[in-house]
């Protein structure tokens, strides 16, 4: 028989909702003044989207290191089977096919037959099947391909964080494997970031354009789970205050690395690409979890930013609709040389408000059923299992 799934509490810190909230507003923000409505070039924004993105991207390696981390540990303290290894990964692909996928494949659908020009066009029928198939993607749909295939490399990280630790020498395997993925994030970042790939190659929508971002989140997930499992959590209230502090010091350097601030105090050309970025976000995910409760994270647990951060997957999928919608009820785009304040105020107001109901909707008819879809399969046919942190 077959062991149950393990019945340890799913992690969940009601921060990272609000800094999922946080992220998409980043990106909604950034292609507002990007595409959207017009911006003159000295008040543009764009790169906060890319921002955003980067945010989605740690997290996201983060949670999902955690949660494939967990049940793989259970597993590996009992007795089991290939059988029950196949059962735990199957679920784990299960779930997140069942995350994503849905309401990608019903936005894809929008943005090629029903509403082309809110998507710049850029969706056209002939694209099709490359997009269903995510060897194509244009615009905003880039990034899923990208987080799609590092589905398939946190199951390798987490079996060999898992050898480490129960190896004769746990300590020194640790180091050896944190070691190598400081390495490997930063050869990526130096030789598939955004500055050095050439016009039209193809790892524009492929994991090595934003490897290290990824690594970044899987790594500060394992520096967890080692505190935790040594139960070395700081208690003191002291300490506490000291992990806070440094939380809001990454918080500060994300701002800090915003193009025109990174140019001015760093000397370094603003690129949203910026490698560090993702170590800070890194940084203030695993500082803010040891503070527990200090500043930042009361902060980001403000009850919109969750509720943004629960529906961020249709926020950042939808929003070109909802501001193409916006655009519209206020009686159509307004060109770049026409300087009407009130009424742009008006145009992302309404967009705002569009984008908002839509991807609440979005999450309740497509997300949400998707998820309980992908767990009543894993249910039935793969042991059971508890629905996906993200």
């Amino acid at each position: 028989m077959s062991p149950k799934a393990s019945s340890r509490p799913r992690f969940h810190a009601p921060f990272l909702d609000g800094l999922r909230g946080f992220a998409s507003i980043c990106v909604v923000y950034g292609h507002l003044s990007m595409h959207m409505l017009g911006y003159r070039p000295e008040y543009s924004f764009d790169k906060m989207a890319g921002y955003g993105v980067t945010i989605f991207f740690v997290l996201s390696a983060f949670l999902l290191t955690i949660g494939a981390g967990a049940e793989w540990s259970a597993l590996s303290e009992r007795a089991h089977t290939k059988a029950d290894t196949a059962k735990l990964w199957g679920r784990y692909f299960v779930r997140r096919f069942f995350r994503i996928y849905p309401t990608y494949f019903y936005v894809v659908l929008l943005a090629t037959y029903a509403v082309p020009l809110a998507y710049l066009n850029m969706e056209r029928p002939d694209m099709l099947f490359g997009n269903l198939t995510l060897s194509e993607a244009h615009w905003i749909l880039w990034a899923i391909p990208i987080e799609c295939e590092y589905y398939f490399v946190i199951p390798i990280l987490v079996v060999l964080y898992q050898r480490a630790r129960t190896s004769k020498r746990p300590d020194l395997w640790r180091r050896v494997l944190y070691a190598a993925i400081v390495v490997v994030g930063a050869i990526s970042a130096r030789r598939f970031g955004d500055k050095y790939l050439p016009d039209g190659s193809m790892l524009w929508i492929h994991l090595p354009r934003r490897l290290w971002e990824f690594l970044s989140g899987s790594m500060a997930a394992f520096l967890y789970m080692d505190l935790r499992d040594r139960n070395a959590l700081p208690e003191s209230a002291k300490v506490r205050r000291l992990f806070d502090v440094l939380a809001l010091a990454c918080l500060a350097m994300i701002f800090l690395a915003l193009p025109h601030y990174s140019k001015a105090v760093f000397n370094i050309d603003g690129d949203w690409s910026w490698p560090y970025l993702s170590s800070f976000v890194a940084g203030m995910v695993l500082f803010g979890l040891l503070s527990h409760e200090g500043l930042l994270t009361r902060g980001f647990s403000w009850v919109l930013l969750k509720r943004a951060g629960q529906i961020s997957f249709s926020t950042y999928l939808l929003h070109p609709l909802g501001f193409y919608l916006g655009s519209h009820l206020c009686g159509g785009f307004i060109p770049i040389e026409v300087w009407r304040p009130n009424e742009k105020l008006d145009q992302i107001m309404i967009g705002w408000l569009c984008t908002a109901i839509l991807a609440y909707a979005s999450f309740w008819l497509v997300e949400k059923r998707g998820m309980l879809l992908g767990t009543r399969i894993n249910r039935k046919w793969l042991g059971g299992a508890a629905e996906s942190a993200t």
